[in-house]
């Protein structure tokens, strides 16, 4: 299912926070590219618009370090040795495609 944002741009480096469908979203352009993802961290819940982002499609949360796949929303990296158990674990970042439609930012949702 497609919704659109009542966005038609985002510049370059810019990241803009969205909610659809109770889902708090940020869409970001790097190099030109529209990258669209949840707003929270899948490890603890930390808001990823303070998020770094690395190269062109990963981003690293603030609070523990996790850095995700903008692409395929998987974990690169967990900066947790294995003593740490269960704190090491993490979900995968939920990610969604960004399509154009009539100059409009529009998400295809899950």
């Amino acid at each position: 299912m497609i919704r659109c944002t009542g966005l038609n741009n985002v510049k370059e480096g810019e990241t803009k926070k969205i909610e659809i469908d109770g889902k708090d979203l940020l869409i970001v352009n790097i190099r030109g590219e529209l990258k669209c993802f949840s707003r929270w961290c899948p490890h603890k819940g930390g808001d990823l618009a303070y998020g770094d982002f690395i190269g062109g499609n990963q981003i690293k949360c603030h609070l523990h370090g996790y850095i995700y796949n903008l692409d395929t929303g998987n974990a690169v990296y967990i900066p947790y040795r294995d003593g740490y158990g269960k704190w090491k674990d993490t979900l995968n970042l939920e990610v969604y495609r960004v399509v154009n439609k009539d100059g409009e930012i529009c998400i295809e949702m899950k």
